[in-house]
């Protein structure tokens, strides 16, 4: 699938150290070999119960988790977040 990081993505990156920078990237080159037709069975992607736009948890490495949307065959990164900060949103709610 395309893979398309908003702006705020890549300010987050370069505000990384430079293993994690290299574990984010690699955690995006996979996160583009994944096929469309198998993005919502991956054991990696959680759904986030939202009440708008469908959004998706993918693990970025043990502290980071990319917050992503699926439109037109098209992933988009919208936000990298700490694993802690995620959990305290009211949106933590993950599905399977």
């Amino acid at each position: 699938m395309k893979l398309v990081i908003q702006k705020r993505v890549e300010i987050a990156l370069r505000s990384l150290g430079k293993v994690e920078q290299k574990q984010i990237t690699h955690a995006l080159a996979a996160l583009s070999l994944v096929k469309q037709e198998e993005f919502g069975r991956s054991a990696k992607i959680r759904r986030l119960h939202t009440s708008g736009e469908k959004l998706y948890v993918y693990r970025g490495n043990l502290r980071l988790r990319l917050i992503l949307s699926v439109h037109n065959g098209t992933i988009i990164v919208e936000d990298v977040v700490d694993h802690d900060r995620l959990n305290k949103l009211p949106l933590n709610r993950v599905q399977p």
